[in-house]
């Protein structure tokens, strides 16, 4: 995680389902002429949208709860070591 912190022996209730890198992302500098390295959770929440809107685009007829459940369902489980 970014910059919220989880930890799941504090709050074993929450289930994060996706989560996405939130620190060190190349980003464009919002004038153009060059990249940074942006940290925060302003940074992962574009992935995650960007997911969701790469499976509306391939399968157009599904609602937002069929998009919720494909992602949570096919995404992979994955713990740093």
């Amino acid at each position: 995680m970014s910059a919220s912190y989880y930890d799941p022996e504090l709050h074993p209730e929450d289930w994060v389902d996706v989560c996405a890198p939130g620190s060190e992302i190349l980003v464009l500098f919002p004038q153009g002429d060059y990249y940074y390295f942006g940290n925060g959770t302003s940074f992962s929440a574009p992935i995650v949208s960007a997911l969701g809107a790469l499976r509306m685009s391939r399968y157009p007829d599904e609602t937002p709860d069929e998009v919720r459940t494909a992602i949570e369902t096919y995404t992979k489980w994955w713990f740093p070591p």
